[in-house]
This record gives C-alpha cells, sequence and structure tokens, in this order.
C-alpha cells in the first residue's frame, strides 16, 4: 500500500477523513474536560470550518504546514490536561451550572474558550493545506468526491469507536496511524529521517497523553466518567469534569425522592416511569415506597451498569424493574403503558448531542410538548413529579408556568433552602382526588432532617416564556439571545476575518467566491436544522445523530455522481425546486411530523429533511464543476460554513424554523451573486452561469 501513497486520490481519502475524524475528536473529548465549551456548543464546530477554509486557502503559498501537526498536537494534548478546570460564568440572562470535580475554579469565561479555539483552528490548518492542493491536482468533482469520502469514513469510525466503548488513546491512535500515512515531513529535506522520526516519537506521545489524562476513568458514547468515594462513602460520579450524581442508601438522600410516596402513602402507586434513572436512587425510592412496577429509563448504558453494580439498594436487581435504553421522548412516544407516576429523575445532562446545534441530551425533554406527551401516558389519577437543584427561582417558576399550560391548573411547588436551590414539583389530576393542604405539613416534617422547606403550594407567580419544541432552550428565561454570546460571537467573527486576511497568499481573496460562502453558510444551518429534527423525531441518541451525519454526507456524494453521470444544463430548475422544498419543510415543523408508525415517521421526516440537503448540492456540485479556481472556490464553501455557525445562534431569539427562512434568504444571494459573478464567464464560454445552459 505505501507506494500508492503518492496517489492524489488515496491521499485526499486519508486527508478528508483525518480532518473530519479530527474534528470530531474535538468536539467529543475537548468538552469532556474543558467545561466551558459545553456552553459555546458550536465554536468548535466553527473553528474547525475556519481552520480547514484557511487551510485550504493557504494551499497557494510555498511553505507546507503538515510537518508541525504532530507538535501542535501534542501542545492541544498537554493545554487540556493543564487547563482541566471549570468555569463558573456569570449571566442573569442564561443559566450555566455544574460542580466543578477535582479541579481549580475560575470566573472568567473569555480565557480558555478562545484558548481553545485557536488550537481547533491551528490543528485544522496543517491538513486542509494538504488538502486543498490535492484539490488542484485533479477535476474539481472528482476532488470533492474523494473529499466526501473520505468524511463518510471518517463519521463511520467514529461511530464504531462509540459503539464499542473505545477511549480517547484508541481515537488518537488511528488518527496518529493516518497522519503518519500521509507522512507529514518534507520530502525535499536533507534530514527526512529526522523529521520522520521525531514526527512518529509526537504523535505517539499525543497518544500517551491522551492515555494518561483517560486513566481511572470510563467512556460512554456521551461522558466521560469518573467514579470516587467521598468521606461520608457515597459513591460520586462525575461526568465530564462535573459532580453529577450520588450514590448511597435511599434512606440518606435528598427528600424530594420521597415526597409523591410520603404525601400520598406508601403502596399508593402500582406502575412508575422514571425518566433519567441514571444510577437508580429514584428507582430504589419506589422500590421502597411499594410501587409494583416500575420501567427506568436511561440514554446512557454506562449509568445504569454503574448503577447496577455500586447502588447499595440494588435497584436494577428487582425483578419489578424493567431498564430501558432509550432516549426518554422517544420512550414516551412510543410506548404503550399508561403511568400513575411519571418522574423526571435529575435529567439535567448539560451534555450536547453534536457540536452542530444548541442542543442538550435533555433539550427536548424540557419543552410543553413533552410534559404534554407524558401527560398523555398518566392513568386518570395519575401524578407527573420533577425534582432537581435548580439553583434559580425563575428556573422554577419556568416549569411551574410549563405545567400549568399543560394540566390547566397550577403545580403543587415545595422550594427547599440552602445551595442549589432545590424543589419539587407535582402535577397531574391525582392532585385534585386529594387532600393536598392536610398532608403537606407531615410531608414537609418528614423532609425537614436534609433540606429545609422554605415554601410549599400551589405555584401561581408569572413565569418566564415556556420552552417549546421549536426554542427548546429549558435555561434561557427569555428569548433575546444573551449578551455573553452576543459578545462571543462579535469576537469569534472579528477573528475569522482577521485570519482570513492573514492567510490568504496575495490576490487570492480578489478570487474569492461568494455564492460558494452563502451556499455554505446554508448547508451548515441546513445540517443544524436536519439534527435537531432527527433528535426531536427519533431520540437524542448517538447513533440518531451519527446516521444524520452519515445520511448528509451521502445525500452529497449522491449530488457529486449524479452530476458526474447526468448532464444539467441549467441549475435554474434545481432552484426553484429547493426554495419549494424549503417552503414545504417550513410548513411541516418537525412537531407535526411525530406519526405514531415509525416506518411512516422516518420516510416522510427523511423526504422533507434530505430532499434540500440533496438539491442544494446537485446545485454546489454543478457549478463547482466548472470552477476555474477548485481550491479557492471551496474554501469560500467552508469559510461560508464559519458564517453559518454563527448565524445559527440566531435559534436561541427566533427558535429552529426560523433558520429555514434563514436558509432561503441565503441561497436567494447565493443565486443572485452567482449569476452576476458567472455572467463574464459565460460570455466567453468558460463557465455556465447560474441560469442559462451549458456551452
Amino acid at each position: 500500500m505505501l507506494k500508492h501513497l503518492h496517489d492524489p486520490r488515496l491521499r485526499l481519502l486519508l486527508t478528508s477523513f483525518a480532518i473530519l475524524y479530527f474534528e470530531l475528536i474535538c468536539i467529543r473529548w475537548t468538552p469532556s474536560y474543558i467545561r466551558a465549551l459545553i456552553f459555546f456548543p458550536n465554536f468548535i464546530l466553527i473553528a474547525a470550518f475556519l481552520g480547514i477554509g484557511l487551510g485550504v486557502l493557504m494551499a497557494r503559498r510555498r511553505f507546507t504546514l503538515l510537518p508541525y501537526f504532530p507538535a501542535a498536537l501534542v501542545l492541544f494534548a498537554v493545554a487540556v490536561g493543564f487547563f482541566r478546570w471549570d468555569l463558573t460564568i456569570e449571566s442573569p440572562e442564561s443559566l450555566f451550572f455544574g460542580s466543578v470535580a477535582g479541579g481549580r475554579q475560575e470566573s472568567d469565561p473569555y480565557f480558555l474558550v478562545p484558548l481553545f479555539f485557536l488550537f481547533v483552528v491551528g490543528l485544522c490548518v496543517p491538513l486542509a493545506q494538504e488538502l486543498g492542493r490535492l484539490f488542484r491536482q485533479m477535476p474539481p468533482l472528482k476532488a470533492y468526491l474523494w473529499d466526501i469520502a473520505g468524511s463518510l469514513l471518517g463519521i463511520v469510525a467514529f461511530a464504531v469507536n462509540s459503539f464499542i466503548g473505545a477511549t480517547p488513546p484508541v481515537w488518537f491512535g488511528i488518527l496518529a496511524l493516518i497522519v503518519l500515512l500521509l507522512r507529514p515531513w518534507p520530502s525535499s529535506s536533507a534530514r527526512v529521517r529526522a523529521w520522520g522520526a521525531a514526527n512518529v516519537l509526537l504523535l505517539i506521545a499525543a497518544v500517551g497523553i491522551a492515555g494518561l489524562l483517560a486513566a481511572g476513568t470510563y467512556w460512554s458514547p456521551y461522558y466521560k466518567v469518573v467514579v470516587d468515594r467521598t468521606d461520608d462513602s457515597q459513591w460520586e460520579i462525575s461526568v465530564n469534569n462535573v459532580a453529577m450524581q450520588w450514590i448511597d442508601d435511599i434512606d440518606r438522600r435528598e427528600p424530594f425522592y420521597h415526597v409523591p410516596y410520603w404525601l400520598f402513602g406508601d403502596n399508593s402507586f402500582r406502575h412508575a416511569l422514571i425518566i433519567g434513572a441514571g444510577t437508580g436512587t429514584d428507582t430504589a425510592a419506589a422500590i421502597r415506597h411499594g410501587v409494583e412496577r416500575v420501567d427506568a429509563v436511561e440514554i446512557d448504558p454506562l449509568l445504569l451498569q454503574l448503577g447496577a453494580k455500586l447502588n447499595p439498594n440494588r435497584p436494577y436487581d428487582n425483578p419489578s424493574v424493567r431498564l430501558h435504553v432509550d432516549d426518554a421522548r422517544s420512550y414516551l412516544r412510543n410506548t404503550q403503558d399508561r403511568y400513575d407516576l411519571i418522574a423526571f429523575g435529575l435529567p439535567d445532562s448539560l451534555t450536547l448531542t453534536s457540536g452542530f446545534a444548541n442542543l442538550r441530551l435533555e433539550s427536548f425533554l424540557f419543552t410543553v410538548e413533552s410534559f404534554a406527551s407524558a401527560r398523555a401516558r398518566l392513568t386518570d389519577d395519575g401524578l407527573l413529579v420533577l425534582y432537581n437543584y435548580y439553583r434559580e427561582d425563575w428556573l422554577v417558576d419556568k416549569l411551574a408556568g410549563m405545567l400549568t399550560s399543560t394540566f390547566g391548573t397550577p403545580p403543587l411547588v415545595i422550594t427547599y433552602g440552602g445551595s442549589g436551590k432545590a424543589a419539587v414539583l407535582l402535577a397531574g389530576p391525582r392532585l385534585a382526588q386529594t387532600d393536598v393542604a392536610e398532608r403537606l405539613p407531615n410531608v414537609i416534617a418528614l423532609g425537614q432532617s436534609r433540606l429545609q422547606a422554605i415554601e410549599a403550594g400551589s405555584h401561581t407567580r408569572t413565569a418566564p416564556v415556556p420552552a417549546l419544541d421549536d426554542w427548546p432552550f429549558l435555561y434561557i428565561p427569555d428569548r433575546p439571545l444573551p449578551a455573553v454570546y452576543i459578545v462571543s460571537l462579535i469576537l469569534v467573527g472579528l477573528v475569522a476575518l482577521g485570519l482570513t486576511r492573514a492567510a490568504a497568499p496575495s490576490g487570492s481573496l480578489r478570487r474569492f467566491q461568494p455564492h460558494f460562502f452563502f451556499m455554505g453558510a446554508a448547508f451548515l444551518l441546513l445540517e443544524t436544522k436536519s439534527v435537531v429534527s432527527f433528535s426531536l423525531l427519533f431520540g437524542s441518541t448517538w447513533l440518531v445523530n451519527s446516521l444524520v451525519f452519515f445520511a448528509v454526507l451521502a445525500m452529497v456524494l449522491l449530488a457529486v455522481v449524479i452530476n458526474q453521470k447526468v448532464r444539467i444544463a441549467s441549475v435554474t430548475p434545481l432552484f426553484v425546486a429547493l426554495f419549494a422544498s424549503l417552503a414545504v419543510a417550513y410548513l411541516l415543523p418537525p412537531e407535526r411530523l411525530l406519526i405514531p408508525s415509525a416506518p411512516l415517521r422516518y420516510a416522510v421526516a427523511s423526504l422533507l429533511v434530505f430532499a434540500p440537503i440533496l438539491l442544494a448540492n446537485l446545485i454546489f456540485s454543478r457549478l463547482f464543476k466548472d470552477s476555474l479556481d477548485p481550491d479557492i472556490g471551496f474554501a469560500s464553501n467552508l469559510l461560508g460554513a464559519v458564517f453559518g455557525g454563527l448565524l445559527e445562534y440566531l435559534s436561541l431569539s427566533f427558535g429552529y424554523q426560523f433558520l429555514i427562512l434563514v436558509v432561503a434568504g441565503l441561497y436567494v444571494l447565493a443565486f443572485g451573486i452567482g449569476s452576476i459573478h458567472l455572467a463574464p464567464r459565460v460570455a466567453s464560454g468558460d463557465a455556465i452561469d447560474v441560469g442559462a445552459p451549458d456551452a
């Protein structure tokens, strides 16, 4: 195989694999140690696209950066290990929380975020410079096909890592192997052997550092998990550097686990559903108080395994308990069971579903539509209960308002003093069938030894804007974009502009292709919308997201193949079809597609989600086929994706369906500017116009 490594097609395949695979490592690995990046969800993705765009622009420069990638990778790994502490971000407009586990505390949010943003940019540049040079060695469409093929293989490889539970040393080992196949040393240097030996050692060092950081940790498809024994003999479960769960005997745990049973009595519930079952505390409480059957739903299989192993009450060994590894929203949609108790058991993951959207694992669980779905699974005497440490009074008010909207009456709310602002919210028909006021004092008295109740009763305060499926942002009280994001986005935009001007060779920006820029921005938003739609319709699991990414790139590959096989004379009909498909997608939002039949739901959703993606890429690949400067065109497209990543934050104010209007506007710009940009070349017979037949 080594003699074929000089083949541009194979090198392009390997380079694209390395870029996509490294991007996924950054999205998955870096926030597991650098908590601040969780609160700026797609910054790593934006940084990757910026680095790739800059690298492709630098393909025309004489110097080669690939030999320096191994050293930069080592510095990156060392920095992650050195700076692995949490940031406490103070913002009245949004809620950032998490107790730091085993690290230092820092109050300035604008330190680590830009540092690691620049790290990711810098690491993507050397690989992308090689990509840009390879694009110039073959016809544009052929190069694009090999690029997409390599990206598909990168997604498959990382999905396999998640499936088999591979740890970061394995991830970095695969990356190191691919980079070595690219021979990251200058072929013209008199010291080729020294360069090669040094880079081999550096890549081994990077793998070793990843291994040292992973020592004593578990890696699920969603989290880095650390298990520690505390001074009072509890098990502390830290996920992504945040102390998230504690395992102890149920009688030593917080009173909110017991409130529904104290209020209505032991043996008063027959069939309970625990959402976010985790390591089993909620399930243990249900068993302790005489619930006959329990369905425990947890998205992360590793947490269930740890609960089965470490929980002293052994709740998952009980034959009355059924375990379900599933997204909670998906389970509620698909189950036919009815429950007289549904408990949302502290499912605040603070973990992203992907780098493409501002979604956490639990985003679609805490919406008005989700509460309505839970209400539909309650019996006529059922009860829905939520409890957690909510940190802010407005968050309790927001949840209470959403429950009021769902059930038509205010929920019963008990709030506790002390740190964390713990609270219990109860809603459902059972409240109206019981004299709650008479029993409430006894419930409060039973829990006073652990947490002091400071308020109890029906909640009637004014609530912040409710979270909806189209705006699933529980931890933001209102729709205006929080100032912390506005400042951050402005800084990213300025950095992107400055780096682009610095990286571009003389004269290359004059050949910048704005129609490809706007297509890149629009396509990034289409990808974001596809992830959001499928997360809502089929669950926010790693498998769903992997399949969506694979399907998106498969549509891109299909578009390239079609353009190779079929003569497309004009892209104007494709633009018309694209705008029509966007109109249909806007008029039929994902929540309208919650069809009971899963196969039919998948078929309809795939048609609505992937039709615009296929049409958009038929247009792009047709125009790219005739590009006179394919590397500049590709760089323009990638830098457009950076702009699209910034525009994605509009969803925090206007919701995800609004992004379709933004996409349509961007493609209008691409169509209009493309017509003007290509007109002189069409007149000379060099290329097609956006609306003209092929010469």
